[in-house]
Formats: C-alpha cells, structure tokens, sequence
C-alpha cells in the first residue's frame, strides 16, 4: 500500500516537474505548445514587408541569404515576405519562392500613393479588405506563377486592421495566419478565439469574435536602445555604432530566448539597404550569423512556426524532422522565358505604370481597384 502511495507521488510529482520545464504554467499568457518529454527549440522568424522591386533584389535580397545555413540541421534560412502589389517585381517574387521563402499577402493596394494613406487603410470596411486580399492572391498566382492552392498568411499594411471589420475578411477567404496585431507581451501563435489574449493587441480596434478559424501570429514589441518600443524592428532605435547596433539586436533575443518564446525579426528590406540606421546592415548580418551558430536555435518561416504551433515537438525531433524535411524537392514554376515588358498609361494619360509579370503576356488593363475608401461602394478591377 506504502509503495503505491509513494509511486503515484513520484508519478504526480514528475509530471509537476515535466510541466514546469515545458511551461505548461505560461500557457494562458505565452499560448505555449505542450510536449511530452524534452525543450522546445528556440524559434526565430525573419519577415520582410512590402513589395519586392528589382532595387532590393539586386541590393539586398539576392545576396542576403548566401552561406546563411544552420550548421544543425543543415537548412538555409528561410524568410517570410509580405508582399503588397504596387512596385512589385513579380519575376523576383517567384525566385524568392523558389529558393523556398515563403511569399505572404500585405495588400494589393497598400492605401494606394496617397498621403493619408494610412488614415484610409485605417477606414476600410469589409468589402474593401475583401477586394485587397482577393486582388493580392489573384496577382501572386497569375504574375508571380505560385500555386494556385496556397493557403496564405496576411499582415495589413501599417500594422492596421480595422478589428472584426478586416479579420471577417480573412475568415472568408481562408488565410492561414495573421501577422498584424502587435503586443506588449511575448508570445507563440495561438488560435484566434483566445478573445482575453486579443483585446489586449497595441494597435486599436482588436479584433473581438470568438469564431475565427484561423492563427494569429503576433509581433511582440521589441526595446530601442533609448527604451522605446516597436513592433517592427526597424522603428527602433540603436545607438550610432556597429557595436552598439549589435548589442541591442542581441538584447532583444536574449529578452525573447529568456521567456521560452519564439523572436520575431520584422522589417522593411530598405531599412537594410538605405543606410537610415547607421551601420545597421553590417551589425544585423553579424547577428544573424551569431544566432545560426547557437545550437537550439532556429530560423523559421512564420507558416512553419504555425505549423510547429500545431503539431509541437521537442529541440531533438525538430532538429531530426528539419534535416529530412529541408532538402526535400519541391515542384517550381519558373517564369515563362519570354516575358513582355508590360506599360500601363494612367487614368489622366500623363504617367505611365509598369508591371513586371512571369506570365507570357500582359493583362489587358491595369489591376486597379476602383472603390470608394470608405467602402460605400464596390468594386472592380
């Protein structure tokens, strides 16, 4: 009797213990995965928004993730771009595709050109948001040559979401994941129906139904080196040294790596290349070489982090599954060889529009979506 009171101890005692090393305790604040035995990795995402021209292809994409390899698992790292039509290059969005970055929606219009474009992105209703995630689809599969069966991740342009007005939309038109709610507290993806968690999102309106299908993949705030916080990174502030760039990105991971949850590296790709935060490139490729070389940390496109989220696993059987999973062939479709220069006059005559297509030939009108903002009306294209 004494030896099954003391087994069932230990066995509820081990399990207490089991708990606590995987952070069964932080579920409801961290929405962490919950795994039998073992560490969960420590993941990091490296997303990129806004559109793909041929400038940050040649500057910066290209050459960015040449001898960036995990030496662990033997996968390159991979990055996710949210992508918005205008300025895109699709042929270069298709070769980003095809060396296995994941290619996302950001919009088809982005506000437009406007300059209160953000106060229009911010008054979308749901016809609108339907329309911009419909268009962006419909580009990335007839310009960009992806698959027609994508299930796409979203972020709104300006990190606005118009709450239940824009997340209605994304249920309907099947997305994957979102990426636009920002949050003072570190996360994993979780199932949006955790309403508690999401009321609590920096960038009003939250989204409030319970209903929605699919995950939010949050961007949890970083700190500037003068204490203020963004949610892109490039918003921050980093000191005016190669140094001291290095030691706040390096801050920041270690504040991510401490609680036990994913890091988010998100940026605009011309903060890299446009020389605003001095010394920046420099320092942002020392760090990402700094992390490839920790052994329990991995690079991650945000829809295998939401993957991961849904079938969770321990450090040693991420490591086993990426080495069999990351050289495993994948169909392509290239951009057609011949591909027409495609000119577009606008509405008054007076400037041109240029699209650069996979497709053999160029649609017969420009893509617009002629639409009152404030959605009062709709819509064509």
């Amino acid at each position: 009797m004494n030896f099954v009171i003391t087994f069932s101890f230990v066995f509820i005692l081990f399990n207490t213990l089991q708990a606590l090393e995987i952070g069964q305790p932080d579920v409801n604040l961290r929405n962490t995965p919950v795994i039998k035995t073992g560490n969960l990795p420590q993941f990091v995402a490296l997303t990129f928004d806004d559109a793909v021209n041929n400038e940050l292809w040649e500057h910066l994409y290209k050459d960015l993730f040449t001898d960036l390899t995990d030496p662990y698992t033997r996968c390159d790292l991979k990055a996710t771009f949210f992508v918005s039509h205008n300025n895109t290059d699709y042929a270069k969005v298709n070769a980003l595709h095809n060396d296995g970055h994941e290619i996302a929606l950001h919009s088809f219009s982005h506000g437009g050109d406007q300059q209160d474009s953000e106060e229009l992105v911010r008054n979308f209703r749901m016809g609108r948001w339907m329309l911009e995630i419909s268009q962006n689809v419909k580009n990335m599969v007839e310009h960009g040559f992806l698959p027609k069966d994508t299930n796409f991740g979203w972020r709104a342009p300006f990190l606005f979401t118009a709450g239940d007005e824009s997340f209605s939309a994304l249920n309907r038109s099947n997305i994957m994941y979102d990426s636009s709610l920002s949050f003072y507290e570190k996360s994993w993806p979780y199932r949006l129906a955790n309403v508690d968690k999401t009321q609590s999102c920096l960038i009003k309106p939250c989204p409030s139904r319970p209903d929605y299908l699919f995950y939010e993949a949050p961007l949890s705030v970083w700190q500037g080196i003068d204490g203020h916080v963004c949610a892109m990174m490039d918003a921050c502030s980093y000191g005016s040294t190669e140094e001291e760039v290095f030691q706040t990105l390096m801050a920041n991971f270690q504040s991510f790596q401490s609680e036990g949850v994913p890091f988010p590296i998100s940026l605009h790709g011309g903060a890299l290349n446009n020389g605003r935060i001095p010394h920046f490139r420099q320092a942002f490729e020392a760090f990402l070489q700094t992390l490839l070389a920790m052994r329990d940390v991995h690079f991650v496109t945000m829809r295998q982090l939401v993957e991961f989220v849904h079938s969770p696993m321990n450090s040693v059987q991420y490591m086993r599954m990426a080495r069999r999973t990351c050289s495993i062939f994948r169909p392509k479709k290239p951009c057609s060889a011949r591909r027409p220069a495609c000119e577009f006059k606008s509405r008054n005559g007076e400037n041109s529009v240029y699209l650069n297509t996979c497709a053999q030939r160029c649609p017969s009108q420009r893509s617009e979506i002629r639409f009152n903002y404030y959605g009062q009306s709709c819509c064509g294209v």
